[in-house]
């Protein structure tokens, strides 16, 4: 996984067509699609701890995770439509996960501006934890 500063990757940044998912403690975990001058389109998520304050996300960090870098240039009109979110909830556990899938941009032979699809999961191992 790759770590990124969301706010000074490259110019011209863009974070689009977010989706949201509370856990049971009320955490939230946004995935979305990211991109700029440096990077190909990608799909990247942060988070948002009911213990830290309003406004903030991934505090103590910079501005999100990228789940998974675009490998190659992507020349269609649209991007990043499709991304969702789960809760997966062990009650053995009680560890609760947020699933979550987006859109990163892909080299697929014989496919040109051709996509891949992203999936990771986000979770909290105290409620403290930022």
């Amino acid at each position: 996984m790759e770590y990124g500063d969301f706010g000074g990757v490259g110019t011209n940044g863009s974070a689009y067509y977010g989706t949201v998912q509370p856990d049971t403690d009320g955490d939230l975990t946004m995935v979305f699609a990211f991109s700029d001058d440096n990077s190909y389109p990608g799909v990247a998520y942060i988070s948002h701890r009911t213990s830290t304050p309003y406004f903030t996300w991934n505090s103590g960090f910079d501005g999100g995770y990228y789940l998974r870098s675009g490998t190659v240039f992507y020349n269609e009109f649209r991007w990043g439509d499709y991304s969702g979110t789960a809760i997966e909830y062990n009650s053995k556990t009680g560890q609760v996960n947020t699933w979550f899938s987006g859109m990163f941009s892909a080299n697929v032979p014989g496919i040109n501006n051709s996509w891949s699809t992203g999936i990771g999961y986000n979770a909290f191992s105290a409620q403290t934890q930022p």
